[in-house]
This record gives C-alpha cells, structure tokens and sequence, in this order.
C-alpha cells in the first residue's frame, strides 16, 4: 500500500495474511451469499417463520443480496 508515493505498508501475496486481503471480498461474498442462502430456504422451508410481511419485504432484500454478492456489482 502506498500512501503519496511513500510505502506505507506491505505484505506478501504468497502469505495467509496476504492472501486474506487479497481476496477479502471475495470471502465476505461467500458469506453473505452462504447466510442469505440459509435465510432464504428458512423462509420458504417454514411458512411460521415469517414475520407476515409482504414478499417485497422479506424476500426481495435476500434475493438482491445474494445477486450483488455473486455478481459483483454495486
């Protein structure tokens, strides 16, 4: 990382803690898409665990998160 031309902090790609930074968001999608996942086939596995909203409510937010998280876009 540099910070105006200086160095301000660097680590190797080939360490764990390198590799972490690197792909960060990569495994911060995998997560929101593993937990949103679980959510979704919570709610539609059991009808009781709904809150008795409307499906743009409940349902629309899961979805688009697992969307963004596994394109990639904003």
């Amino acid at each position: 990382m540099r910070l105006r031309g200086l160095k301000f902090l660097g680590l190797p790609s080939s360490d764990a803690v390198g590799r972490a930074m690197f792909h960060g968001l990569d495994l911060a999608a995998v997560l929101v898409i593993s937990g949103a996942g679980y959510f979704l086939w919570r709610r539609l596995r059991d009808r009781t665990a709904g809150t008795g909203r409307r499906f743009a409510h409940d349902l629309v937010p899961l979805l688009a998160l697992t969307v963004v998280s596994g394109t990639g876009t904003r």
